[in-house]
C-alpha cells in the first residue's frame, strides 16, 4: 500500500518529477525518458513515483502542460516587446516557439519519444496545449487593452493557427526543407495578420 501524502507534498513531488523530466529532455545524452533515472534525478523512489503515475505515457500530459506554462509565463514578461508593432511580436512568438518544438522532435530522440507518446492521446494532448495558450493570448489582449494598444487578438484564430501548425509539422518528412520553412513563415504571417486587428485607443 502507497505512502499517504499530504496535498502539498504530492504537488511538491510532482514538481520534481516534471523538473526532473525537463533536465533529462535537455540533457545531451539522454536517448529516453527512463523511469528509473528520472526518479533517481528527483531524488523519489521508483515505488513512489507510480503512487502518482501508473507509466510514464499518463506522466507525459502532465510535462506537457508544465512546461508549456513555463514557457508562457516567461513569454508575458516580454509583452512590454509588442507595444511597437503587435503584428510583428505575435509572429514571433508563434513561428519561435513552433520551430524550436519543431527543431528538437525532428532531431533528439528522446523528444521523438515524447511526441510518439503524446500522440497516442492526441485529443488530451492540444486541448492542455491549447487551454495554456488561449490563457496567455487573453492576458495579452488584457495587456493591450490597459496600456492603449490599438490591437486585439482574435483568440479562436491564433488557436486555430497553432492547431495547423501541429498538423502541418506531420508533413514535414515529405516535404523540401526550403520550402517547408518558407510555407510555415507565410502561414504563420498571413494568419497572424488576419486574426490580430487593429482597435481604436
Amino acid at each position: 500500500m502507497g505512502k499517504a501524502y499530504t496535498e502539498e507534498e504530492k504537488i511538491e513531488i510532482k514538481k520534481r518529477i516534471w523538473e526532473a523530466a525537463i533536465e533529462l529532455f535537455h540533457s545531451s545524452d539522454a536517448k529516453k525518458l527512463n523511469v528509473r533515472t528520472l526518479t533517481s534525478m528527483a531524488g523519489i523512489s521508483l515505488g513512489s513515483f507510480y503512487n502518482f503515475y501508473p507509466d510514464k505515457e499518463s506522466l507525459m500530459a502532465d510535462i506537457i502542460k508544465y512546461r508549456v506554462k513555463q514557457k508562457l509565463d516567461v513569454m508575458r514578461l516580454d509583452f512590454p516587446a509588442s507595444k511597437k508593432d503587435p503584428q510583428k511580436f505575435l509572429i514571433k512568438v508563434v513561428h519561435s516557439n513552433f520551430v524550436s518544438m519543431d527543431d528538437k522532435i525532428s532531431n533528439l530522440d528522446i523528444y521523438k519519444e515524447a511526441y510518439s507518446i503524446l500522440s497516442t492521446d492526441i485529443n488530451r494532448t492540444r486541448a492542455l496545449i491549447m487551454n495554456e495558450y488561449l490563457l496567455y493570448l487573453k492576458d495579452l489582449n488584457a495587456y493591450w487593452k490597459k496600456n492603449g494598444i490599438a490591437a486585439k487578438v482574435d483568440e479562436k484564430g491564433i488557436l486555430n493557427l497553432i492547431k495547423g501548425l501541429i498538423a502541418y509539422s506531420e508533413a514535414k518528412e515529405e516535404m523540401d526543407k526550403k520550402y517547408y520553412d518558407n510555407l510555415l513563415k507565410s502561414f504563420i504571417e498571413m494568419a497572424v495578420h488576419k486574426y490580430l486587428k487593429k482597435e481604436g485607443k
